[in-house]
């Protein structure tokens, strides 16, 4: 017999199929539709964003955050009752000035500071300038206790120099030298860097590099925001004949949160949105609560006969430092329509 040849058995022609990869890659061409690959496209845009971001967050210095701070900072003067156990002890005020070069924070203090059964008069104020990018260029902190008047100067040298000097009876006058970090504050900046640096809010915490002039230390500063509460405070004051005093013409709601400094005994404080302070206590057990003018300056003077020469005194003292600019007296107007605003003279 002849040897049997193979061949199709039908006249259907056979189908050859190759292997998995093939049957598999058929069936991802299959499913990748122009919507899938749409939406893969934007994920993984949003991806390489949140990496891009990330990255530049954690490279930016302190330099580049107080940069952007500089630009949320508004003009502006906020005033003080100074208390002690409940009584009108004396008067505060900040006051923010931004210029065309420079941004300067002025703090004003005076109050009678009870010692040896007796009471003084002590006036400070601390004058501090800044870069338009909220670096620090110099400060002056003078202090006048009756006639003694103690100065405390400073001014950056270079990126990472701080040169300052002190001036005060029977100390020699000296030029001292700290390194710093680039972007160092002062302590009675923290407020205003924390507040605008990042939305606050309860549990954020801030990491940030101040000197501080009397004790001479350069620290890192961790501040925390602890509560959030609501404040009722006046903003302007009308004249009372019947009371012979200043009464609040109007009130307003601040919202407040409080920072505290971590590992510090320094008091807590209560801030705004943009860090002035609502309520703070000093280191030597006064509180400062935020008021209209007139009620943190006219009544505390009219109730002291003795309050408006000693302070005086206590001004030409600090003005003798070159460090005092001629205070305005302003009456907040107690129109509704125009009650934030000021009616200043010199």
């Amino acid at each position: 017999m002849g040897e049997k040849k193979s061949g199709p058995t039908t006249g259907r022609p056979r189908r050859v199929c190759d292997d998995g990869e093939g049957r598999n890659s058929g069936i991802m061409r299959a499913q990748l539709s122009p919507r899938t690959i749409a939406a893969a496209t934007i994920l993984l845009g949003w991806c390489l964003g949140v990496v891009a971001f990330a990255r530049r967050e954690m490279s930016r210095t302190t330099a580049d955050r107080m940069s952007e701070i500089a630009l949320r900072v508004a003009p502006g003067a906020t005033y003080y009752a100074l208390e002690r156990n409940g009584q009108h002890v004396g008067f505060a005020s900040t006051t923010v000035d931004t210029l065309a070069k420079t941004l300067q924070i002025t703090e004003y203090q005076v109050a009678d500071v009870p010692e040896g059964g007796s009471s003084h008069r002590v006036a400070s104020q601390t004058v501090v300038r800044l870069s338009r990018g909220l670096v620090l260029r110099d400060f002056t902190m003078t202090t006048a206790r009756d006639s003694v008047t103690r100065r405390v100067s400073g001014w950056i040298v270079d990126d990472s120099t701080l040169a300052f000097t002190i001036v005060a009876p029977g100390v020699a006058r000296d030029t001292q030298r700290v390194k710093v970090a680039a972007g160092t504050i002062l302590p009675t900046m923290l407020p205003l860097a924390l507040a605008l640096g990042a939305p606050l809010k309860v549990g954020a915490q801030h990491v940030v590099e101040t000197f501080d002039p009397e004790a001479r230390v350069h620290r890192v500063v961790h501040a925390r925001i602890l509560a959030e509460s609501t404040f009722v405070v006046a903003d302007s004051a009308v004249y009372d004949g019947s009371r012979a005093k200043w009464v609040p013409a109007h009130v307003d709601t601040v919202t407040g949160w409080r920072m505290s400094i971590v590992g510090s005994a320094a008091p807590d404080v209560w801030i705004d949105e943009n860090g002035h302070p609502i309520r703070r206590p000093t280191p030597d057990g006064m509180l400062m609560r935020r008021t209209a003018y007139e009620l943190a300056f006219e009544n505390w003077r009219m109730e002291r006969p003795r309050a408006r020469a000693a302070d005086s005194l206590a001004r030409r003292a600090l003005s003798d430092t070159n460090a005092l600019r001629p205070m305005k007296n302003c009456a907040s107007t107690t129109s509704p329509k125009n009650r934030s605003r000021q009616l200043c003279h010199d």
